[in-house]
Order: C-alpha cells, then structure tokens, then sequence
C-alpha cells in the first residue's frame, strides 16, 4: 500500500490483499483507526489507485455501525458495508474473513466514534475554559486603548466683518453675519 499516505494520527489496524470488490475486481482492503481503504490493482497486480471510505460515514443503527456478512447473488458469504450515500460489497479468499472484517470495523468505528466525541467535547470545555481568560483580556485591551482625542476648538475672527467664530483646526466655518467662508487654522 505504497500509494496511500496515512494521516498524522492514522494507524494500520488489519488488511487483505485478497479481496474482490464487484466494481473494480481484485484489490487489497486496509482497515485503519479513521477509514476503510480499497487500493484497486492495475492489470500486472500493481497499486494502481485507491478510495477512501472514512469510518464515520457509516449508517449507524443502535449505536452500532451498518456493517454485515451478507451472501452475494451466488451464495458466497461477502462484507456489506452499507454508507450515507452508497454502499460497498466485498469477497474474500480466506474463510470466515467477511465475519472478522465486519467485528474489526464494529470495533474501529466505535473507538473512532469515541475519539470524535472528545475532540468535540474538549473544543467545548477549552472554549468554556478560556471565554472568561478572554473577556478580561479584551477588557484589559479595551482599557489601555488610546482615547481618541477630542477636536480641537479654535476661536478666529472673521476677515470681513470682524466677528468671532469658532470651529475645529483644520475646517473651514461659514460666518453667519456676512456668509464669509472661512478655514480655520
């Protein structure tokens, strides 16, 4: 399984390379701590691709991952995993495998269920942990922000008629005796 890179925290819990999938013929089947992978075999029985099927896109039913020993149409036993969207069957060589592949993903899926739920769980408690850490952060940093400074007033005497006028440095006033403009200095 040299074309499947596995993830930071992935881990190989069992494979098969004598597996049948009815779409794609003979591949090697990989069950991980977070999916179930089917490399699909080139013509000379090389890796060619894969698919990727993450654990937690399983139907679940009781608590329990959708997962069966069926018979395909000829009365062989084969795994039937069954997903949100699509569903997945496979033969294999061995006898009693469908049996141990299905109890080996039973058991993966719920580990890996349990470990969703403490990701979720601790993303919960740290945002619950720090919200108060952070109020008083943000009201430190609300606290020590400059105060924007208020305008500065500026009293002027109106070039044409000699009335005073009052307004911010940089703007310009109309007198209101004579309608001179007016810019403030």
């Amino acid at each position: 399984m040299n074309i499947y890179d596995l993830g930071q925290d992935e881990v190989v819990i069992m494979q098969d390379a004598h597996v049948t999938d009815a779409a794609s013929g003979s591949v090697t089947l990989v069950l991980t701590n977070e999916n179930i992978i089917q490399v699909n075999k080139g013509f000379w029985g090389n890796d060619k691709s894969y698919e990727k099927y993450p654990l937690l896109k399983l139907k679940e039913y009781n608590g329990k991952p959708n997962v069966l020993v069926g018979k395909a149409p000829n009365g062989t036993a084969r795994l039937e995993l069954y997903f949100s969207s699509f569903e997945k069957y496979y033969t294999f060589q061995s006898t009693f495998a469908e049996r141990k592949w299905a109890n080996a993903i039973a058991k993966a899926y719920k580990a890996c269920v349990v470990d969703a739920k403490k990701v979720e769980r601790a993303k919960a408690d740290k945002g619950a942990i720090f919200a108060p850490i952070l109020n008083t952060f943000d009201s430190a940093k609300n606290a020590i922000k400059p105060k924007p400074k208020a305008p500065k007033v500026i009293t002027v005497k109106c070039p044409r008629c000699g009335a005073e006028l009052k307004g911010e440095k940089g703007s310009e006033v109309t007198c209101s005796y004579c309608d001179a403009v007016v810019p403030i200095k």
